[in-house]
């Protein structure tokens, strides 16, 4: 646990560096269809989130859009890239949980000028429990399983 507080106080400039691309990001236009297309705009709009991944980043925004969903729920925030894509490029509500306390407070502060963004520090299992009984998450929640497994938690 001591290497995660480790690598946040090593890099005090990063949650600068987060919120001035966070606050970039535009929502993803529909007329892209080629793989070329995706990456010149991946390119000039520095999109984040997804691993970062512009293939997995399309597919999401695909899915989102087919199936009309209401929420998006991910688990493993880490530093919350993918938690500001769903934000900002699919212009959903999120509900996210990370259950490394350190990652889970970078998050936090990262993320907190996303007012559609809610940030919990929990176990994904606990936190799925919780959430998806819950009647706001209507019809069809998108559900993103990116927490890893931890023995000592």
């Amino acid at each position: 646990m001591w290497r995660s507080w480790l690598k946040i106080y090593k890099a005090p400039w990063r949650l600068a560096a987060l919120w001035g691309r966070f606050s970039r990001l535009s929502p993803f236009p529909r007329e892209l269809r080629s793989a070329e297309a995706l990456a010149s705009y991946q390119h000039r709009n520095r999109l984040m989130g997804l691993n970062n991944e512009l293939m997995r980043q399309a597919i999401v925004v695909e899915l989102y859009r087919h199936c009309r969903c209401t929420w998006f729920v991910e688990t493993g925030t880490y530093f919350g890239y993918t938690a500001a894509f769903a934000a900002k490029v699919l212009g959903s509500r999120v509900w996210t949980c990370e259950i490394n306390y350190p990652y889970y407070l970078f998050s936090k502060l990262a993320l907190m000028w996303l007012h559609t963004v809610h940030c919990y520090h929990s176990n994904s299992s606990a936190f799925l429990r919780a959430i998806l009984t819950r009647p706001t998450l209507g019809a069809c929640p998108f559900i993103y399983l990116d927490a890893h497994w931890y023995a000592a938690f």
